[in-house]
């Protein structure tokens, strides 16, 4: 499980540090491994990762920030659509297309 760490209510880090130094002064190693009842204690608290449903073909996920509650963390989104791409002609395809045009106006100057 993912943990974010609170302070006056706003989110401060995310992910849990390997080694970490407690409220009392003290460093821990293993501090991703604390029991959840002194990780709360701390000031962390469970996140859950809130991804609604998008098409990843048209779509894409924007985070959109934290909502704190006494008992979690909710990850928030936002769903945007995706920029059209547009192509880049190659090289050749620019080519033909001068070609064609310098043929054109050659009919029109005759």
């Amino acid at each position: 499980m993912n943990y974010a760490k609170v302070e006056n209510g706003q989110v401060v880090q995310v992910g849990l540090p390997a080694t970490g130094t407690l409220q009392d002064g003290s460093t821990v190693s293993g501090y991703n491994f604390l029991p959840e009842s002194v990780l709360i204690a701390e000031g962390w608290l469970p996140l859950v990762d809130n991804r609604p449903e998008y098409n990843p073909e048209t779509e894409y996920l924007e985070h959109a920030g934290y909502t704190v509650g006494e008992t979690e963390v909710t990850v928030n989104y936002n769903v945007r659509q995706q920029e059209p791409v547009i192509p880049i002609p190659t090289m050749e395809e620019r080519l033909e297309s001068a070609e064609a045009a310098i043929l054109a106006l050659m009919e029109v100057l005759d």
